[in-house]
């Protein structure tokens, strides 16, 4: 007896091992976004019944995978020695593109380029006429300054007449400030009062030097009817060469510059790509009532595991009522 239970079981176990090896499985898949970490809340719908020509599958799993994810991120660059206000639209970095949302600008000054110059000669002091541009092979270059070539010297010579009021009596010639200059008949007399006659001819003391001087005439009468006598004093006037030096900025920029990726999203949210993935079974309409292949492998095994059950409880009966009668006789 045991034997034919065992035998029956293992019919049983054929049968639902056979039953279970189904056929006709469909997988579509769909893709969405959604802002919610739980991907069903904004699952798409999904059809339940899908056709394949003259076959009808119907939906019996979905599940849902996370593809990718998308959040606002922002990120500073610095930016040095730009030639001008500009800085990229767009960056990327670890394969996400930031797009320029804010930016600052601070000017550097990096002086100037010399390009060009002009020299003033014969200068006792800077020049105040210098040009302040100059074109320079179609650039206009600005006046950057102006600076002193060679060390002051008395190089350059002058010549500058003077006149006397005085006859050939007297002991010495009287200059408008009150300085007495002794009178020489033979050679005007210049030593020890160079300042007050430089003065007196309208000459810098600091910038003329008295090197020499003669007689031009001898005593005459001017229009007013005053004695005069002509002379002219010879030196050299302290000058310096000036290079006034034109140049272009070099005007550079610094910014600090502000990028975000993902613009279109909010401060805080992220944006998840799902791909859905739904498995269909097809539909046997013909000979089990439009019921999936899972359905029928339920209702079958359901139906064995009853049926198991019955004869199990069958030959234990059986079994039972066998012992009683053996006992009996």
């Amino acid at each position: 007896m045991r034997k034919v239970i065992y035998l029956m079981l293992f019919a049983i176990f054929m049968l639902a091992t056979t039953v279970s090896a189904h056929e006709g499985e469909m997988i579509r898949e769909y893709r969405f976004t959604t802002t919610n970490s739980n991907f069903n809340v904004d699952a798409p719908y999904i059809s339940e019944f899908v056709y394949d020509g003259n076959n009808k599958y119907a939906l019996v799993n979905v599940t849902h995978k996370g593809l990718h994810e998308r959040s606002q991120s922002v990120i500073e660059r610095e930016f040095q020695g730009l030639l001008r206000q500009e800085v990229p639209k767009t960056i990327e970095e670890n394969g996400v593109v930031y797009e320029l949302q804010d930016v600052e600008f601070v000017a550097v000054d990096g002086g100037h380029s010399i390009i060009a110059f002009t020299d003033f000669l014969e200068m006792t002091k800077r020049p105040d006429n210098v040009p302040r541009t100059k074109e320079v092979d179609g650039v206009t270059a600005f006046l950057v300054n102006v600076v002193m070539l060679d060390s002051e010297t008395w190089t350059y010579g002058f010549t500058v007449p003077a006149r006397f009021i005085g006859g050939p009596g007297i002991r010495y010639y009287i200059l408008p400030d009150g300085t007495r200059i002794p009178v020489n008949p033979d050679t005007p007399e210049f030593y020890g009062y160079e300042n007050a006659i430089l003065t007196f001819l309208g000459r810098d003391p600091d910038t003329h030097r008295i090197t020499s001087g003669r007689w031009t005439s001898n005593y005459t009468y001017n229009a007013n009817g005053n004695m005069v006598r002509h002379a002219e004093f010879s030196g050299y006037r302290k000058t310096a060469t000036f290079r006034a030096n034109y140049g272009v900025s070099n005007l550079t920029y610094d910014a600090v510059a502000t990028f975000v990726s993902h613009p279109d999203l909010e401060e805080g949210i992220t944006l998840y790509e799902v791909l859905a993935i739904a498995t269909y079974e097809r539909v046997h309409a013909s000979d089990n009532g439009g019921l999936t292949m899972i359905q029928i492998i339920i209702r079958v095994a359901t139906a064995i595991v009853v049926l198991a059950v019955l004869i199990a409880g069958i030959l234990y009966l059986l079994g039972r009522r066998k012992k009683q009668q053996s006992s009996q006789n």
